[in-house]
């Protein structure tokens, strides 16, 4: 055998094509996709601690829910033209150890008998603002690892990672907060974490491209151009107002999505997690459809997924009579929501990270990140307010009831736009 049969029949790791053929975007893929499975420990193991060992109560339980996303809202506003002018590279470390730290401090402090709500609920938030900062970050960074022209299929490969890691983290964590408990369940997410961080050192380090800017770069001129690029792009725009519907939507289900699977339905805690993970199979199946979907029409395909996506979650609410119907309904939701919701994201951030200029990228994706978690904010401390003083059942449907408007914006998009297209 020569030399050139030799390396020819070399097994390779990763397909020689789209993004894998970018070697610091496998270096991501890798530090992102094991955080990812941590990750969904710790979300998991949080609201556990709080209603269960804590005995947290529907409005707290919703307000801990708020406050992992409220403080992502500043971060979106203040942080963009800071993610613009400086390395991406050092951010998404930076994130990945202060997320590390936070984290570890759930089982130090279980260990010395001072975990407290006020703790959980600070760790929540700090971990979630750390959390949108690596997210908008990681937005801004893709385009400079794969190139434009690669945006579909690496954010599709992505998003099946994380789906990955929805299928297999929340049972993961099911059982391991059932064997050891909620607190030390956590320490896999903080070393997930310093994995993440580890390997994203070895991306090669990328020279800053020089801002040709008329005005100083002031945080009201951040504002001015993040907030300005979204809003004078038609298309981006649209997006931003659908999403904000979305997900005020979504935090009614964030923040009360535990307390009444686990006391209003009665599952355990190993149920809930394998009912989770059911999501996971539904969001993998959307992502691996997202290139295909990015081939037709722009509104139509939009439109519908959000439609679907937002229907699906009424199931939630819906869910009544036996045991086994209660754990098919909220299994149906997880597959075809998430299913939905996985493939609308892919293609919409990739149409908005083709369509923003790459100059103020990391400002628009703050603003536009703003906005969702403000959204966000705003319907989990809606679903706080209201639990109060109606009943779980009804204040879901309430908050994911409205989520059916949130596909009116989409309508005027252009019928076609070969910008989502791979």
């Amino acid at each position: 055998m020569d030399r050139s049969q030799g390396q020819g029949a070399r097994v390779r790791l990763f397909p020689d094509r789209g993004p894998w053929r970018h070697r610091d975007f496998r270096r991501m893929w890798g530090a992102m996709a094991v955080s990812a499975i941590g990750a969904r420990i710790t979300r998991t193991a949080l609201p556990v601690i709080a209603v269960g060992a804590l005995a947290a109560s529907a409005t707290e339980a919703a307000v801990i829910g708020a406050l992992a996303w409220g403080p992502g809202a500043l971060v979106g506003v203040f942080a963009g033209g800071w993610i613009d002018r400086r390395s991406k590279r050092a951010l998404l470390v930076g994130a990945d150890l202060v997320r590390f730290l936070l984290v570890l401090t759930v089982p130090l402090a279980w260990w010395a008998g001072a975990l407290s709500l006020v703790h959980v609920a600070a760790v929540a938030a700090g971990v979630g603002a750390a959390n949108v900062l690596f997210q908008i970050t990681d937005n801004t960074y893709l385009p400079e690892l794969v190139g434009r022209e690669d945006l579909v299929g690496a954010n599709s490969t992505i998003e099946a990672t994380e789906s990955v890691a929805e299928i297999g983290g929340p049972a993961a964590a099911g059982v391991l907060i059932r064997v050891i408990g909620a607190p030390l369940a956590v320490i896999v997410d903080a070393v997930t974490y310093l994995w993440s961080a580890v390997l994203l050192l070895t991306i090669r380090p990328r020279p800053q491209t020089a801002r040709h800017e008329t005005a100083p770069p002031t945080m009201a001129h951040d504002l001015r151009a993040g907030f300005g690029a979204l809003w004078r792009d038609h298309v981006v725009r649209r997006l931003a107002i659908a999403e904000a519907v979305s997900l005020s939507s979504l935090g009614f289900f964030l923040g009360l999505y535990m307390v009444y699977v686990l006391r209003d339905l009665d599952l355990s805690e190993a149920a809930v997690g394998a009912v989770i993970s059911c999501g996971g199979v539904g969001a993998l199946a959307g992502a691996l459809l997202a290139p295909r979907l990015a081939l037709r029409s722009t509104r139509a395909t939009l439109v519908t997924l959000s439609l679907v996506a937002h229907a699906a979650a009424l199931l939630i609410p819906a869910a009544s009579g036996s045991a086994a119907l209660v754990v098919i309904m909220l299994i149906a939701h997880q597959l075809v929501g998430d299913g939905a919701r996985t493939a609308y994201e892919v293609l919409s951030v990739s149409l908005r990270q083709r369509r923003l200029p790459a100059e103020v990228l990391g400002r628009a994706n703050g603003a536009f990140h703003a906005i969702m978690t403000t959204s966000l904010l705003f319907g989990a401390l809606g679903s706080a307010a209201l639990a109060g003083v109606l009943s779980t059942r009804t204040v879901l449907w309430i908050g994911l009831g409205a989520g059916l408007f949130a596909p009116l914006p989409l309508l005027t998009l252009p019928r076609a736009d070969a910008e989502i297209a791979t």
